[in-house]
């Protein structure tokens, strides 16, 4: 009998994979409609596969099961086969195409100029071009594709032959074409050139860059773009702005921001993010507070949310954040807001834990251990921040009742085999958490013992400081201070 070919990694399924399930219903009639589609058998494919969403690994889904479906009473054809999944998968892509284009009103005004052009119809093209120009000129938020929508328009309309305004030297289209050429040779140029020095630095490669800074300065001489003074200062400033300079760069971004393309909000806005994680790491703590308000703008104005989805890293930065700056009310806020927004099989993981991370905030150790004693985490680093926050609530158990000295212990121990066994992650992060174990335990060790003197927690603290790899290092610093001092 021969081997099974399945179709679980074929370009078909891939294409099939990436659409919501809205859009897998609306393909549905796509594929109906007959100025789309006149194959029956590719629509017949379509039903077939559809019951096999999102995953699509059925083994159901081989060859030659599906074409006994498609064709049950003709012998196998892997041609035929092949030519109908071939046209599925071509309908994908064009439906694609065509949910794209229906929120792409600019460029369906300029394939619009172009079937106006091509059909002769003057006076519509110029009434689209005149439109588009006033259109784009109050525009405060230009970015990259208006200078080049509004070159390409006005150089289509100025070389068409039944618009004459090449021979009748009308100079205003002309004009303005050149002048977006120009805006969007500065703005491109300027962006290239300040991802250009970010890979130098990435990659710590020395490389001369592809074009001239004194040409984008005598361009932009006559020209007025905010994002152009803002990659200026990033040029100057580069990956280590002054507190001044920083200051300068943030308050003009924040003055300029309706007046930037939402790609230059993104470039500049994780720039400067990037400076105040930065300085915060390196123990400024007074950026706390800046930083959480960064993240949220964030948050508000989608910029960190990429398709709907915020990552799970940035949202318990911002959870943590927010927790240090003692704003716990917009913590919760957050967690209600922007839990949709995590990926589904990290939300209710991600929920458990930020309400976890609030309630150990207000000292509700109960509510904790209720949350996250018996919760299956499904995702290993909302596993690993679980235990951590259990573990300091057993410790601060233990800290006001010595009653809990043995449960503390025993879910150390546990905690130390599970990151001893776990291969998600890197050996530097296994190491701060086996560090960070190591001293609950030293300093569970002196609270108990009836030897302990001050000096004992001093020196703890010392060890501790000099350990370069540590996770929860603050946290393990202020409770030995409070100890020390008592």
């Amino acid at each position: 009998m021969p081997q099974k070919i399945f179709i679980h990694n074929n370009k078909l399924t891939h294409s099939l994979r990436v659409l919501s399930p809205d859009e897998l219903k609306s393909l549905g009639k796509w594929l109906q409609s007959p100025w789309a589609n006149s194959n029956t058998k590719v629509y017949e494919l379509y039903l077939l596969l559809k019951k096999y969403a999102p995953t699509y690994d059925s083994p159901q889904l081989n060859r030659e099961s599906i074409f006994n479906k498609l064709y049950p009473t003709k012998p196998f054809n892997d041609r035929w086969l092949r030519n109908i999944m071939a046209e599925l998968n071509k309908q994908i892509e064009s439906f694609m195409i065509h949910q794209r284009l229906e929120k792409e009103e600019d460029l369906k005004k300029m394939l619009l100029a172009k079937e106006y052009e091509k059909r002769h119809q003057t006076k519509r093209l110029l009434k689209l071009a005149e439109g588009f120009n006033e259109q784009l000129e109050a525009k405060k938020d230009k970015g990259l594709e208006d200078y080049y929508y509004g070159c390409f328009l006005n150089d289509l309309v100025y070389y068409s032959p039944e618009t004459s305004a090449q021979w009748k030297g009308e100079k205003p289209l002309l004009n303005q074409a050149d002048a977006y050429l120009d805006q969007f040779y500065l703005l491109a140029k300027w962006r290239y050139r300040s991802e250009f020095k970010e890979r130098q630095r990435l990659l710590k490669k020395e490389e001369q860059p592809l074009f001239d800074l004194e040409i984008l300065e005598k361009i932009g001489e006559h020209i007025s773009i905010p994002a152009v003074n803002l990659y200026d200062q990033k040029r100057r400033g580069g990956d280590h702005l002054s507190e001044d300079e920083f200051e300068k760069l943030k308050e003009d971004y924040f003055e300029c921001f309706d007046f930037l393309s939402f790609k230059d909000q993104q470039i500049f806005y994780f720039y400067l993010l990037n400076i105040l994680i930065k300085l915060h790491l390196k123990g400024q703590s007074n950026v706390l507070s800046l930083l959480f308000s960064f993240y949220m703008k964030g948050v508000e104005q989608s910029l960190i949310i990429h398709q709907n989805r915020l990552s799970h890293s940035t949202y318990t930065n911002i959870i943590i954040a927010g927790i240090n700056v003692k704003q716990p009310q917009s913590v919760l806020n957050f967690i209600a807001s922007y839990t949709p927004f995590l990926k589904k099989e990290e939300q209710h993981d991600g929920q458990t834990w930020g309400t976890a991370r609030y309630h150990f905030y207000n000292k509700e150790y109960e509510e904790i251990i209720r949350l996250l004693r018996d919760h299956k985490f499904s995702i290993p680093s909302f596993e690993r921040r679980g235990r951590t926050l259990l573990l300091q609530t057993y410790f601060e158990l233990l800290s006001i009742d010595q009653s809990y000295i043995s449960l503390f212990f025993y879910f150390n121990q546990t905690f130390t085999r599970f990151i001893q066994r776990d291969k998600t992650i890197s050996l530097g992060r296994k190491k701060a958490y086996l560090s960070f174990l190591k001293y609950t335990r030293k300093i569970a060790d002196l609270i108990i013992s009836k030897k302990k003197t001050s000096s004992s927690f001093v020196k703890v603290l010392q060890d501790i400081e000099n350990e370069s790899t540590i996770q929860g290092k603050q946290w393990l610093k202020e409770k030995l201070n409070i100890l020390i001092e008592k």
